[in-house]
């Protein structure tokens, strides 16, 4: 609309010039396209045709709803080693060994024994090198083998006197991943620098934990046991006593580490 209004006469050179929304596209003047990340092989294990065996252990995968399950996931596995989700883990290959399709070996239930409801870790590698020195089902490992073992539900693991769960840190590695679009792979959002990464990571961290409140969080252990409506991580973790908000968040200063002082560009760097 401000093009139809007629001139004033004291207009500046520089408002008298278009408005270009886009920037225009001047030859020679564009950027080399920055080259892509060089991964580094530490020699460690690499599966490039990975030979997939599943383990069932207990009676209870012979009876539904079990037996369904098992079947549901011998087909996952039959459907992803051969899918194009493979072909994306080729840019992880090594000049001596390509990434390619795998498969599924074979399947075994293991009947003669159950987990009951709570078994040691120690107990599940026992089961599972008895079964590849006696069960002649089982096959002899490889460079390629993958043996995935699954319990009933309601078995816990346990480990050292402690139940292993990762529910906790896989969830919270797939929040970081779902707000942070540089973590996405194969994204447009790349980041140039290892700064922004960290800086980008601080902050969803930062906002997960004392910002966000989580429904799991604002449920009551016991019955009848009190508990704050609405509750963070950290205040869950002692850490606060209140939800905090984005702004509050970013005003709060927070002293400099120990050990280190800011650059010119105000950047904490280790002291020499």
């Amino acid at each position: 609309m401000a093009a139809n209004l007629p001139p004033t006469g004291t207009d500046s050179p520089a408002q008298k010039k278009p408005i270009n929304i886009v920037p225009l596209f001047v030859p020679g003047t564009t950027k080399a396209i920055a080259a892509p990340a060089q991964l580094v092989y530490g020699n460690g294990p690499l599966l490039s045709t990975v030979q997939v065996f599943t383990i069932f252990w207990g009676t209870a995968w012979q009876q539904a709803p079990f037996s369904t399950t098992l079947q549901s996931i011998n087909s996952f596995f039959d459907a992803i080693l051969t899918s194009s989700l493979m072909d994306q883990l080729a840019e992880y290959s090594t000049p001596t060994q390509h990434i390619g399709y795998g498969s599924r070996i074979g399947t075994t239930t293991i009947t003669t024994s159950d987990p009951g409801t709570s078994v040691a870790d120690s107990a599940i590698q026992q089961m599972l090198n008895d079964g590849i020195a006696n069960n002649s089902t089982f096959p002899k490992p490889t460079a390629n083998t993958l043996y995935f073992v699954y319990l009933p539900g309601g078995v816990t693991v346990t480990q050292g006197g402690q139940m292993l769960n990762t529910s906790s840190i896989e969830r919270f590695n797939g929040t970081v991943r779902e707000r942070l679009a540089t973590l996405t792979r194969k994204c447009r959002h790349a980041a140039q620098r290892l700064q922004a990464l960290e800086t980008g990571m601080y902050l969803i961290g930062s906002t997960y934990n004392f910002c966000c409140c989580h429904r799991e969080l604002s449920k009551p252990l016991l019955a009848g046991a009190s508990r704050p409506p609405r509750q963070t991580p950290a205040m869950a973790s002692g850490l606060t006593d209140h939800i905090w908000s984005l702004h509050e968040w970013l005003r709060d200063k927070v002293a400099p580490p120990p050990g280190r002082s800011p650059n010119d560009e105000g950047v904490f760097v280790v002291d020499s």
